[in-house]
């Protein structure tokens, strides 16, 4: 049986975009919050990997994303979200999924983009 551990987490530093929030967390997570309707397009995607670098100094993290309920990105974006440029501030990558066609891109990234 699993029991969730109510430990919180401080907030060390925080990044907002009209689209998301990063947040470095005290247990050296970032965590990744988008806009309920929030589009990506490619801009949006080196946005997010400049964010990242500034938050973690430049240092690889643990990064949990958790999409808005509607949040989607355009396919330029998940293919740049699969090359080394946007992955190198990440140790590992959890996505938080909220509905089928967040499920579908998510299966699309990862069968198609290994590296």
């Amino acid at each position: 049986m699993f029991t969730e551990d109510k430990k919180t987490h401080t907030v060390l530093e925080e990044i907002n975009h009209s689209l998301y929030t990063l947040i470095l967390r005290s247990d050296g997570i970032v965590q990744f919050n988008s806009t309920d309707n929030a589009f990506f397009d490619i801009l949006d995607a080196k946005d997010f990997v400049s964010d990242l670098e500034k938050i973690t100094n430049g240092v690889p993290h643990p990064i949990l994303k958790i999409p808005g309920q509607h949040a989607s990105l355009s396919t330029e974006s998940l293919s740049f979200m699969a090359t080394n440029e946007a992955l190198r501030f990440s140790i590992v990558e959890a996505v938080i999924v909220r509905n089928l066609a967040q499920r579908v891109i998510g299966n699309f990234y990862l069968k198609f983009n290994k590296l």
